[in-house]
């Protein structure tokens, strides 16, 4: 059984890494994949096409309706408290991929990939990614290494409010934290028995998130460094394909990237329409709503009924979830953006999207129970933007519907990209992976993606 090795981009579109490729910029994945003679495909994320949701969807080969993580932030239902909390490993419902490898006698290693921290007790090595804690405090397992990661001042992702005071600084920060996590992968992919092995590149996500409208533009001095940005990390990553001649690679991203053209705040439009009532002194990190309200939003998208009985300050009946749901829907896709422009390709409702069981009673009927269920964490509805319109979320009473940032990248549904070194793998989504990993390595599996590799 041949050893499979996995790299994710994290957010490339599988556009962007065909022109690179074409150009040259990336010549020494051009070549390995010249020579395996199988061409990258596009594969879909899901909804919302975020990282945290899309990663554990890859991890679990489930849908969000049986992982149970619908964004990097969530809230307290069932009169549990009020307020939001950042999701981690913890919440997660269903086995990771190196779980399943570990419970069958395999030894996988996985990292930095986004949640998952805390890392889990496996028979291998795990090291925490995007929304780790600040310092590297139980971020890997074996604990052994946790200071090695200190000395080599390894950290999941660069120091991002340095994109406000310097972008040169920010900019060289991030090669320096792809750098050193590059070189401690090595240092695992040389002295560790392994069977599977997962490295994960963040910083592609973040050059996209900040850097995308200069390069798209055609900045003189920016362009040229987020194409170097890439370059580098082709540079590095081509040390695995030649130590591991002999492995399965797989290369991945888990959603695409394209220009912001405007942000929508979808909790500035219920108020708006009065749907979403907030105290004086609110603020994102601190959310303050009147108990009138009938609706709020979370990132990215997500948006929820003031349901009685499941949000702790709870206004909307249950007799009256479908009609108030469907109303907010179709006002929803009125929407259009200050150029005339409609924002939605369309607004799901929960069980359009999400099941478990490979059902959707749990999603449909779960509003009617008597008792609040993990359903209840699913947004009643999920809306899915035109490419250009970022949502956002804020708990500010002064935010306004239709604004800009600094963050001029937003992701994609559409446009992720997968390549398999041995195979030409069929066109799919980010559930299938986990799947097609386990069918190589003959191990037996229930999950809701497929064969595709």
């Amino acid at each position: 059984m041949k050893k499979i090795v996995v790299i994710s981009l994290d957010g490339v579109p599988l556009t962007v890494l065909e022109n690179f490729l074409e150009r040259g910029l990336m010549p020494n994945l051009k070549k390995v994949i010249a020579e395996s003679g199988f061409n990258p495909v596009e594969i879909k994320s899901v909804h919302p096409c975020e990282s945290a949701t899309a990663w554990t969807s890859y991890m679990t080969g489930n849908n969000p309706g049986k992982h149970n993580i619908y964004g990097f932030v969530d809230r307290h239902i069932a009169n549990e408290k009020e307020g939001m909390y950042i999701v981690n490993s913890s919440y997660r419902d269903g086995d990771s991929l190196w779980k399943i490898l570990s419970d069958n006698n395999l030894r996988p290693v996985a990292i930095n990939v986004p949640l998952n921290f805390p890392p889990e007790n496996i028979n291998g090595v795990i090291v925490g990614g995007f929304l780790s804690p600040p310092g590297n405090k139980g971020i890997v397992h074996p604990s052994r290494y946790e200071s090695y990661l200190n000395e080599i001042g390894y950290k999941p992702d660069p120091d991002n409010s340095l994109v406000r005071k310097d972008l040169h600084a920010w900019y060289e920060d991030l090669l320096r934290v792809e750098s050193v996590r590059i070189a401690f992968a090595k240092k695992i992919f040389q002295e560790e028995d392994w069977d599977f092995f997962h490295l994960h590149v963040m910083g592609t996500d973040r050059l996209h998130h900040f850097l995308w409208e200069k390069w798209e533009k055609n900045d003189p001095f920016w362009r040229k460094k987020f194409e170097d940005f890439y370059s580098e990390i082709d540079s590095q990553i081509s040390w695995f394909f030649e130590e591991g001649k002999d492995c399965t690679f797989v290369m991945l991203s888990d959603h695409g990237f394209c220009n912001t053209r405007y942000e929508l705040d979808l909790n500035a439009w219920l108020v708006e329409k009065s749907l979403l009532k907030l105290k004086e002194g609110s603020s994102s990190f601190e959310p303050l709503m009147l108990p009138e309200t009938k609706a709020f939003s979370l990132l990215p998208g997500r948006i929820y009924l003031n349901l009685k009985g499941r949000e702790s300050f709870g206004s909307v009946s249950k007799k009256d979830y479908e009609e108030t749901r469907e109303k907010i829907r179709l006002d929803l896709l009125k929407i259009n953006d200050p150029s005339g422009k409609k924002v939605f390709r369309d607004v799901y409702v929960r069980e359009d999207v999400y099941f478990d069981d490979f059902s959707n009673e749990d999603f449909f009927l779960s509003p009617d129970k008597e008792s609040v269920t993990k359903y209840d964490l699913a947004p009643d509805l999920i809306c899915f933007p035109e490419d250009g319109i970022d949502l956002k979320a804020s708990f500010d009473p002064g935010a306004e519907v239709f604004s800009h940032s600094l963050i001029t990248g937003m992701h994609t549904f559409d446009n992720a990209f997968l390549w398999v070194s041995d195979k030409q793998p069929k066109e799919g989504s980010i559930l299938d992976i986990a799947p097609s990993v386990l069918k190589r390595m003959k191990i037996k599996f229930r999950m809701d993606g497929k064969v595709i590799f």
